[in-house]
């Protein structure tokens, strides 16, 4: 059985449902991931925009953005994750690393992408690198043994019927799109 994973590195829900992802697979054995990237914010310059700037605009106040890094924050922690938002300067657009990741699936092994799928959470949500430049993408590929440094990228295809991150699919058992908890994952996968 195959689950396909529709994310966006800059979503944090994206990263708490990755880490709840695995953890269900564990349970699991045998059960195969597609990853399908999902770009949130494809009109986002190629340079990115100032970070905080945009979450004040996006939520209303800075109020708001505090209400939600505390969730996040705390469904991460749940999770084993620390997120350091106050690190992240540059909100980027993810278009090239969504090809670039595309690319890694056509020339790396399943290990490889899963480590680079985490590398690229962690560099953003941890380290505030700007995962919408190419030299940061190289670097982190390279941290998993993978040398795009000649490739041109591959385009990330288009997807449908999908309107939100994080989102999880099997085919003929439906979607769950959300934060889903392991179990959940699990029963979308007829597990019990």
């Amino acid at each position: 059985m195959t689950v396909t994973f529709y994310f966006d590195w800059v979503c944090p829900w994206c990263w708490i449902g990755w880490r709840h992802l695995q953890a269900a697979r564990a349970q699991a054995p045998g059960t195969r991931l597609a990853w399908r990237g999902f770009a949130l914010l494809p009109d986002v310059p190629a340079a990115g925009l100032p970070y905080q700037e945009f979450y004040v605009r996006r939520l209303g106040s800075t109020a708001a953005v505090a209400a939600r890094r505390a969730q996040v924050a705390a469904a991460g922690a749940a999770a084993g994750l620390v997120f350091a938002f106050e690190r992240i300067d540059t909100m980027p657009n993810t278009q090239l690393a969504h090809a670039m990741f595309a690319h890694a699936q056509l020339v790396g092994s399943d290990r490889q992408c899963e480590a680079l799928c985490e590398a690229i959470f962690q560099a953003w949500f941890v380290e505030g690198r700007d995962i919408g430049q190419r030299a940061c993408l190289l670097d982190l590929a390279r941290g998993v043994g993978l040398d795009f440094s000649g490739a041109s990228g591959h385009a990330a295809l288009p997807v449908t019927g999908i309107y939100s991150v994080p989102t999880l699919a099997v085919e003929g058992r439906g979607q769950l799109q959300g934060l889903q908890s392991p179990q959940q994952v699990l029963d979308l996968l007829g597990i019990r």
